[in-house]
């Protein structure tokens, strides 16, 4: 009796379309990138938001059907410029950091088919004369902290060595002498290339005031305050 070996069971189909589903690839959900020698890995859904630009058509049936183990496609354009181009799809804004890359950004979004790009979706930054003068003011603000914070050394060194001299010692007259003298500023001293404001600041909490006529370096001003006090 001939047995009929062409006839496969439910199951058999089955497992066949289970094995068929595993050899084939998965759909990929990313694409590489290498725009101007920098490296970018893009979300397939991203990109196919767009459907009318150059990007999408990059990753058209055609692109899909190309091997895995292909290399990035090879786009050439200004690497970190494309970032900016990222960002406004993904936000439809960009924000950037000077005023000079705008125009750039905005040349880039009609290369890679961006109709009718509001001017306003990208907002520039400050210049270059704007940032230099940024960073000058925050080195100046950060040196006159620094100074603030030295005088403010000096003074509390100043205060201790006064205590250690006159306070120290158990005279309560002295003592008391002492500290009247310091909390009605009979102290007056100035220190060399010191900002005014800041010296007079820190030694007014300490009672005492700035000379304004006479300047000594700081070992001088350390000396001649501490004879002046004592």
């Amino acid at each position: 009796m001939e047995t009929d070996t062409s006839t496969k069971s439910a199951g058999d189909e089955v497992n066949d379309n289970q094995l068929e589903g595993t050899e084939s690839k998965a759909e990929p959900k990313t694409v590489e990138l290498k725009v101007g020698g920098t490296m970018f890995t893009v979300s397939k859904a991203l990109i196919e938001q767009y459907p009318d630009t150059m990007l999408a058509r990059m990753i058209s049936e055609t692109w899909n059907k190309k091997d895995s183990n292909d290399q990035a496609l090879f786009i050439e354009r200004d690497g970190e410029i494309f970032r900016h181009v990222l960002a406004y799809m993904r936000d439809l804004k960009v924000k950037l950091l000077t005023k000079m890359a705008k125009r750039a950004v905005l040349k880039e979004l009609e290369y890679f088919g961006f109709q009718n790009v509001d001017e306003d979706a990208v907002e520039s930054g400050v210049s270059r004369g704007e940032a230099a003068a940024m960073i000058v003011a925050t080195g100046n603000n950060h040196t006159k902290r620094v100074r603030e914070l030295k005088l403010m050394q000096f003074c509390e060194i100043l205060a201790f060595e006064f205590f250690n001299r006159y306070c120290g010692d158990g005279d309560l007259q002295m003592q008391t002498h002492m500290e009247d003298m310091l909390e009605l500023g009979a102290p007056e001293i100035s220190l060399h290339n010191w900002d005014e404001s800041i010296f007079c600041k820190c030694l007014a909490e300490y009672g005492s005031k700035a000379h304004p006529n006479t300047c000594f370096d700081s070992d001088g001003f350390m000396s001649v305050e501490l004879e002046r006090l004592y």
